[in-house]
């Protein structure tokens, strides 16, 4: 019997399906990346980064374009709010 631990990897084939299948419900705010810090398109608020933690991240590669890669991480503040961020890479 194999023994299946809470950090098993689940394969999802896109950040679309990830973000349908509910497992980022609480993530609900995007964040963008500028040079004055992270900042909250719900809120406008800028957060420096000792002010966010990456709650879990999913990697994505593409199976016939090894330019469609991408990491989609979750993030939460000091503050309690949730979102995400994609980074292309």
């Amino acid at each position: 019997m194999e023994n299946k631990s809470s950090k098993e990897k689940i394969e999802m084939k896109s950040l679309g399906s990830l973000l349908a299948s509910g497992k980022l419900s609480e993530f609900s705010t995007q964040f963008k990346i500028t040079d004055e810090g992270l900042i909250s398109w719900a809120t406008q608020k800028t957060y420096q980064p000792d002010q966010v933690k990456v709650v879990n991240f999913y990697r994505y590669e593409g199976e016939s374009d090894p330019d469609d890669n991408a990491i989609l991480y979750a993030i939460e503040t000091t503050e309690g709010e949730k979102g995400t961020i994609v980074d292309a890479y």
